[in-house]
């Protein structure tokens, strides 16, 4: 897993998990990446999907499909054969985010099918997303995170290196981003900010529900009730509703620790 120095507390926090999926010719071919030169932001165009529901079509559904296909095709005389293999997909990207999940399926030193002439050199990023076809806020803080830690892991401006599927091949990816330009330029700016360790308010701030607090409230009292959490003050700001996202991020990777500890 990546990890990442988090501002203004002394710990790190998990950006991502890894779900590799297996090494197959449709959407993992396990061909080495030896230059990574672009960061490529997509959205999976499934609208409601999970980061979780793409690891299995990439790494079984999708492949399953592209099996029957070419049995079918193999069956049958030309031009027809030729006809039904160009419904075989070639498709992949690196990682998958939501707003509760990001998952990496395949390695970052490896190639993924998503970008067409820029897959020798690019990391591929899905942004899925909501029933309505937009993004999660919670989604774009994820992915914004996630951006800028790869942008300082391979010496990359998100200024100019960060850059959209539609700016490789035309194609209208991401949806929400090729219609709203300034949305684009606001998210590439945030990258920018996070990559400077300077914090974005609105994304750092929050939003729950008045039951949504209360929740969160009772299962940090519960996790510092039992030890896991030696800090009181993420329990008294969850019942006040001021936790932000930032320190939300911190109290779980204590909760964590603290747990695989007390396991040994």
């Amino acid at each position: 897993m990546s990890m990442l120095q988090t501002k203004g507390a002394r710990t790190r926090m998990t950006l991502w998990r890894e779900e590799l999926i297996p090494i197959n010719e449709y959407s993992r071919p396990g061909t080495p990446l030896r230059l990574v030169r672009n960061i490529v932001v997509h959205y999976t165009g499934n609208p409601g999907a999970t980061a979780a529901n793409h690891v299995t079509y990439f790494g079984k559904s999708m492949i399953d499909q592209n099996i029957k296909i070419m049995a079918e095709a193999n069956r049958l005389p030309s031009p027809q054969k030729e006809e039904q293999l160009k419904l075989v997909r070639y498709a992949s990207a690196h990682l998958f985010v939501d707003p509760g999940d990001a998952v990496l399926i395949i390695p970052l030193d490896e190639m993924a099918y998503h970008a067409s002439q820029a897959n020798p050199y690019s990391i591929g990023i899905e942004l899925c997303i909501e029933k309505d076809g937009s993004f999660h806020p919670e989604t774009v803080r994820r992915a914004v995170a996630i951006v800028a830690e790869l942008c300082k892991r391979y010496g990359l401006n998100p200024l100019r290196d960060v850059i959209r599927h539609y700016d490789v091949t035309g194609k209208i990816c991401p949806k929400p981003y090729v219609d709203d330009p300034a949305a684009w330029e606001a998210f590439r700016q945030a990258v920018d900010r996070a990559m400077r360790g300077e914090e974005d308010e609105d994304m750092n701030e929050l939003k729950l529900t008045t039951e949504g607090w209360g929740a969160l409230a009772q299962s940090l009292q519960k996790a510092y009730d039992k030890g896991l959490l030696g800090d009181y003050v993420y329990v008294k700001k969850a019942y006040s509703g001021t936790l932000t996202r930032s320190e939300l991020d911190v109290a779980n990777n204590l909760i964590i620790v603290n747990g695989a500890v007390k396991t040994k």
